[in-house]
């Protein structure tokens, strides 16, 4: 028998709050579970303070702090790359709703190299 492929479901979504985009979320990680991929799904959290987390499953990959600072560094998505490279992700599903930018492209570029599909 061979072992599942590795697939991250990549999307930005704080899914602490219960409703019908998460809940259409976990539906899809299921699918992808169902059709033999091993599936981390990785979400945001926020605190208080407007400081945001992101996450794969219930690792903390990186943290941002809500100054002008914070934000301009939630454009660097080199974590992304690092955890998909250590984990041997070979599929990668995206869900994002803010748009293309230059920096996902770079990263969804990046990803390519390593063969993933995307």
């Amino acid at each position: 028998m061979t072992e599942p492929h590795n697939a991250l479901f990549l999307c930005f979504e704080n899914l602490n709050e219960i409703g019908g985009i998460t809940n259409k979320i976990l539906y899809q990680k299921k699918a992808l579970q169902n059709n033999g991929f091993k599936t981390f799904l990785s979400s945001i959290k926020k605190d208080q303070r407007g400081n945001v987390f992101f996450y794969i499953d219930e690792e903390k990959l990186a943290s941002f702090k809500s100054t002008i600072i914070g934000k301009l560094k939630r454009l660097d998505l080199h974590f992304i790359y690092e955890w998909v490279k250590a984990n041997e992700i070979s599929l990668l599903y995206v869900r994002y709703n803010r748009g293309a930018n230059p920096f996902f492209v770079k990263l969804f570029k990046d990803l390519k190299k390593l063969g993933l599909t995307i």
